[in-house]
C-alpha cells in the first residue's frame, strides 16, 4: 500500500479531528470547582433543598452509587454529583439532615399530642381534687407523675437541634421530602 499525497492529508486531517474530538471530551469532563457551592452551615436553606431533591431522586432511581455511602463512593459517583454542583460530603450531609427533621417533625407532632393530653388530664385532675377540697395522696401523686410526663415530653421535642427555620422549611414540603428519600433504585430488565 502507497502512501499517496491525498492519503497522508486525509490521515493527518483524521488524527487532527480526532485529537479535538478528545480534547473536547476531555474538556466537557473536567470539574469547575469555581461553579460548586462549597456550603458548610451546619443548616440547610431553601435553594439547597430545591437544588438537592431532584439530584438525589435521580441518584436513587439511576443507581448512581450505594444511597447514603459517602465513604465507599465510586470515583464514577462522585462525578456525576460534581457534575451536577454537589460536593459528596454536602450532599450526603443534605440526606441525612433531611432524614434527622423529617424525624423532628414527626416527633413534634406526636409529643405535642402526648403533651396536649397530658396537660388535660393534669388539669382535670387538679379540677377534681379542687371540687374535693381534700388531700388526696394518690391524686398528688398522680399529678406528679403527669408533670414528670410532660417535662420528658418537652424534653424530647428537639433533641436532634433542629432549627426553627428548618422545621418551617420542611414542614409543609414533609410529604415531597419523605418520599423522595424513601425512593426505590429502578430494576433493570424484566424485575
Amino acid at each position: 500500500m502507497k502512501l499517496t499525497f491525498k492519503k497522508a492529508v486525509l490521515l493527518v486531517m483524521l488524527c487532527w479531528a480526532g485529537m479535538k474530538l478528545y480534547e473536547r471530551h476531555q474538556a466537557e469532563n473536567v470539574i469547575d470547582w469555581s461553579v460548586i457551592p462549597n456550603r458548610t452551615a451546619e443548616e440547610i436553606n431553601q435553594e439547597e433543598l430545591l437544588a438537592f431533591l431532584p439530584v438525589w431522586s435521580d441518584y436513587v432511581q439511576h443507581n448512581i452509587g450505594d444511597a447514603s455511602l459517602e465513604n465507599d463512593l465510586p470515583p464514577q459517583a462522585e462525578k456525576w454529583l460534581l457534575r451536577r454542583k454537589w460536593r459528596p460530603k454536602r450532599f450526603f450531609y443534605v440526606e441525612q439532615r433531611l432524614r434527622v427533621i423529617l424525624k423532628t417533625l414527626e416527633q413534634h407532632q406526636n409529643s405535642q399530642q402526648m403533651i396536649s393530653s397530658l396537660e388535660q388530664q393534669l388539669a382535670a385532675l387538679r379540677a377534681r381534687q379542687t371540687e374535693s377540697g381534700q388531700y388526696d395522696p394518690q391524686a398528688v401523686s398522680l399529678a406528679s407523675s403527669i408533670e414528670n410526663l410532660l417535662r420528658e415530653q418537652q424534653a424530647r421535642l428537639n433533641v436532634e437541634k433542629v432549627s426553627p427555620q428548618e422545621l418551617s422549611l420542611v414542614a409543609p414540603l414533609q410529604p415531597v421530602v419523605r418520599e423522595a428519600l424513601e425512593l426505590k433504585p429502578e430494576r433493570n430488565g424484566n424485575g
